[in-house]
């Protein structure tokens, strides 16, 4: 019976699993006792990991209350990713140059291999656009964002960043 799960991608673990715990000549009862077991050991595993993960806060690297709160919204997998950005944001990138018009404020940031990007934020409305186009490609605040949301002193991340089309895009 453990043979009629065919292997994909999604079921090789199952498969796995259940070829362990299986044998090939084993009465419908014993499959069924072995099916059984094997979920509550699936089961019991994911209830650990959920514990786990809500139970505990991940390392931090900075001082910033911004990260804080990123750990607090998103899921690790993807705090980790934005902790790689604002790291670098406090690290290895600085303003070089700042620019207002109107109620936008144009920061000129020099990054890794002295790079310069530019970030047009808009405090009043809380939108923000960087020309490293990080947020347009895979929907994570860059490096560039986060050094001006640092300097503006922000204890969560904005409601919306804004595409170069004018397009508001939810984080």
């Amino acid at each position: 019976m453990s043979g009629v799960l065919r292997t994909t991608s999604r079921s090789e673990a199952e498969n796995s699993a259940y070829g362990k715990n299986t044998r090939p000549h084993c009465s419908l009862v014993e499959f069924y006792v072995q099916f059984e077991s094997v979920l509550e050991t699936q089961r019991h595993r994911q209830s650990k990991l959920n514990a786990e993960s809500e139970g505990s806060l991940p390392d931090f690297k900075t001082p910033l209350a911004l990260e804080r709160h990123m750990a607090q919204v998103f899921t690790l997998t993807v705090f980790y990713e934005l902790q790689v950005e604002i790291e670098a944001a406090c690290f290895y990138c600085s303003v070089v140059g700042i620019h207002a018009y109107g109620e936008c404020i144009r920061y000129d940031i020099r990054g890794e291999y002295n790079v310069v990007h530019t970030v047009e934020y808009t405090p009043s409305l809380t939108i923000a656009t960087c020309s490293c186009k990080l947020f347009e490609r895979l929907g994570f605040v860059c490096r560039h964002m986060f050094l001006v949301f640092k300097d503006a002193e922000m204890v969560s991340l904005p409601s919306r960043t804004s595409q170069h089309d004018g397009v508001s895009k939810k984080d």
